[in-house]
């Protein structure tokens, strides 16, 4: 390549090496990190973050009105993904002494806790450990746009968000018999996921705040806030009908989880058309080779050139077209 002709044009190994080894999306990933912590040091700071080997992780929050089974979901997406789960109380557990105190004082006078607090509990816990290491699944506590905003600001940005979706009348009637093992916390109903172990019935109790009226009020305070959260995360989400199987709404939230965000990168596209005969693989080859300017390799052609050329292959090729057969593939010596 001579650095003195212009305009210079890139040797095809170079795109190749950046796709192969993803240098945009690490970049990109390195770029983000930057802007989102800020820190004193930036060169330091890049090369922590080189030699730890950190990369970009699932990292969801899931939204719902009340009783549509959002903690049941965020526990089945941790124990298949091994992420961590993180909730209202998760967070009163595991933060620091000084924030712990500062929440425990607002809690002692029957007060909010503030949703600045809660988004720096938030933070400090997300950037330690197997959460930053593995990802993160977090439900409840933030239900408006406000105090997404506010998580935002902090640099908390979550590469999924998961939307479950259910009627008024099917929630009161779910929460009507939802029950919570006193012991582990789990959650169960007394019509669709009922305990087999005569030891965790024992410890079923009423959850609390599910009577009618407080699911209804629960329910339109959740459906006027919904639009703006929508619209917080309108790149990223997904809508899940919450009735149906648990096992049903965690095979699509998988599913969901697993689709890569699109990348900006530049890329090399690589197209195989199958079909059956007369399916039109040829013109849809044609066309799109003619509206993204790509090259169409045709089998047919390469097999008429290599026999043409009396190559390796092209000789073999010949053996079968001559007894009218398919050419089947045998790697060349």
């Amino acid at each position: 390549m001579d650095a003195t002709m212009r305009p210079m044009s890139l040797p095809p190994e170079f795109t190749n090496y950046a796709e192969e080894h993803q240098l945009f999306e690490l970049m990109k990933f390195l770029i983000e990190q930057l802007l989102l912590k800020k820190p004193e040091r930036p060169i330091e700071f890049l090369i922590n973050i080189l030699t730890d080997r950190l990369k970009e992780v699932v990292k969801v929050i899931i939204f719902g009105p009340p009783a549509s089974g959002k903690t049941t979901l965020a526990k089945m997406i941790c124990e298949k993904l091994d992420l961590v789960y993180l909730n209202e109380d998760r967070l009163l557990i595991k933060t620091s002494t000084c924030l712990l105190d500062e929440a425990r004082e607002y809690q002692v006078e029957n007060k909010p806790v503030p949703t600045d607090l809660w988004v720096r509990m938030l933070w400090e816990e997300t950037e330690r450990g197997k959460c930053k290491r593995n990802g993160w699944v977090f439900e409840g506590v933030f239900s408006t746009r406000e105090a997404i905003a506010k998580m935002q600001q902090q640099g908390i940005h979550p590469t999924h968000c998961i939307f479950l979706v259910a009627l008024e009348s099917i929630l009161v009637e779910r929460a009507a018999g939802k029950r919570i093992d006193q012991r582990s916390g789990d959650i169960y109903h007394m019509t669709f996921d009922w305990p087999l172990s005569n030891d965790v019935k024992a410890n079923l109790v009423e959850a609390p705040g599910c009577t009618e009226s407080e699911i209804i009020q629960k329910y339109l305070a959740y459906e006027y806030a919904l639009p703006g959260l929508i619209q917080r995360f309108k790149k990223n989400y997904k809508n899940i009908n919450a009735d149906q199987p648990k096992g049903d709404i965690l095979s699509k939230a998988l599913c969901f989880l697993s689709r890569k965000p699109q990348s900006m990168a530049p890329h090399t596209p690589r197209v195989i058309l199958l079909g059956a005969f007369g399916s039109g693989k040829k013109t849809q080859a044609h066309l799109l080779a003619k509206r993204f300017q790509l090259v169409n390799v045709s089998c047919s052609q390469l097999i008429k050139q290599a026999v043409t050329n009396e190559t390796s292959t092209g000789l073999i090729a010949k053996s079968y077209l001559d007894q009218g057969l398919n050419c089947k593939y045998q790697k060349p010596n």
